[in-house]
């Protein structure tokens, strides 16, 4: 396996703040992306809160379909990643509709790049396709005002097919179709894409068919690996394994990626899967929650966590943990470094880094990590969630879109005026 602990620290600020350097190591679970001036400024005050049925948020931006089918995005917009026509330097400090007059079903963010499927079962990307992730026979270095390599206005992706789900990784993306065939695209160079192949030059530019013959019913996409569940509610995984996120029992620096699809847990079945940069969670068939890979902050759930010590990469599960044994959940979603889950009463719970308050609890900075599930927002019955780097975002049975945590970009809609970072939820409005 390609070791890449070493120098994580030292390449992480150029690459996650997309100047065009590019490296193939990962980024610091620590540090992420710096504030820069934010360009765009929406003046005036904004109109109504809107039920939201689906959310999903990249590094610095969000994306959220309404209850009438609307899309809507917010945040950093420097590789087009928001879809409004917009690709320097800046932000969308509130929500903007995308492709007005389109309705929608599914929508998935990565680092830089965005996937939707309307209403018709139609597949669009946007956004950042430094590496063939839009699906659309391109690929190259980020260059501002270069629309070679971005798409700043959703695109078609392998227009005739049908789609039921999709899942974004840092810069690779999955599709399942009608047929429940699984396809993939974009950075392979730890062999995420599944289909045998990795290293330099491996990336696939239009969507490539996996394990065809094998039916699959959900997917998610990590930083650089993937999951799966087939139609037969078996789970696989493939990809980068540093941190033991594909739950195969193997992980750690001395451990190979995964180029093909492996069994995890094969006597379980499963229903839910999310994926974070480096670890995992999952529900199995029973309503129970589980979880694997990196737990630097308690991002598992399992009491345990790391430090910032030399043993910091070093704390991870290779297996799946159960999580508040006795409570059952319907939903998931996974950070960079913490998690998020709905139980089947509705209530939200958080775990893991709270650095900026993604946890959503009132505190942050320091010592304010958690490594076993906390309620948050009591009252609340949630729907769907999403988490970003290190923020988070909730929708509620007609109570609207809700957003905490990191906020440097303006990635929580909350406005020019909204504070860099915000510690309990804040109800996010629409024009």
């Amino acid at each position: 396996m390609k070791n890449r602990v070493s120098t994580i620290k030292t390449v992480v600020l150029t690459m996650v703040l997309g100047f065009g350097f590019l490296s193939c190591e990962d980024p610091d679970p620590k540090t992420g992306p710096q504030d820069e001036q934010r360009g765009t400024k929406q003046p005036g005050a904004i109109s109504t809160s809107r039920n939201v049925v689906s959310v999903a948020a990249g590094e610095q931006h969000s994306l959220a379909i309404d209850a009438d089918g609307n899309l809507w995005a917010w945040g950093e917009t420097d590789e087009g990643q928001i879809g409004n026509g917009t690709y320097l330097h800046g932000s969308e400090q509130t929500p903007v509709q995308i492709k007005a007059g389109t309705k929608w079903s599914a929508v998935a963010a990565g680092r830089f790049h965005s996937l939707a499927i309307d209403a018709g079962g139609n597949l669009w990307g946007w956004g950042s396709n430094r590496y063939g992730q839009l699906g659309n026979g391109n690929m190259g270095y980020y260059q501002i005002g270069d629309l070679t390599y971005e798409e700043p206005i959703p695109i078609q992706i392998k227009a005739g097919t049908k789609w039921t789900a999709i899942a974004a990784g840092s810069d690779h993306s999955l599709a399942i179709d009608a047929d429940g065939n699984l396809w993939v695209w974009g950075h392979n160079y730890y062999g995420q894409l599944g289909n045998g192949n990795s290293g330099e030059g491996a990336h696939e530019l239009v969507p490539v068919q996996i394990r065809a013959g094998t039916k699959w019913s959900a997917i998610a996409a990590g930083w650089d690996h993937s999951l799966a569940i087939d139609a037969s509610g078996n789970l696989w995984a493939w990809g980068y394994n540093g941190f033991g996120q594909l739950g195969n029992g193997t992980g750690g620096i001395s451990s190979a990626d995964q180029a093909i699809p492996v069994p995890i847990s094969p006597e379980t079945k499963w229903t839910a899967i999310a994926a974070g940069w480096f670890h995992n969670l999952a529900i199995d068939a029973s309503g129970n929650l589980w979880a694997w890979g990196l737990n630097s902050h308690g991002q598992l759930g399992n009491g345990k966590n790391g430090n910032y010590g030399s043993n910091y990469y070093e704390n991870y599960e290779n297996t799946p943990v159960q999580i508040k044994a006795g409570t059952k959940w319907t939903a998931i979603a996974v950070g960079s470094d913490h998690s998020l889950a709905i139980d089947a009463s509705g209530n939200l719970w958080t775990c893991g880094l709270n650095e900026y308050g993604q946890l959503g609890n009132g505190t942050s900075g320091d010592g304010s990590d958690k490594n076993i599930p906390i309620q948050i927002k009591a009252g609340i019955k949630w729907t769907a969630i999403a988490g970003g780097w290190n923020y988070s975002l909730a929708a509620g049975a007609d109570e609207g879109l809700w957003a905490w945590g990191y906020n440097g970009y303006r990635q929580l809609g909350l406005g020019e005026s909204s504070p860099d970072q915000i510690a309990t939820p804040e109800q996010v409005h629409f024009p």
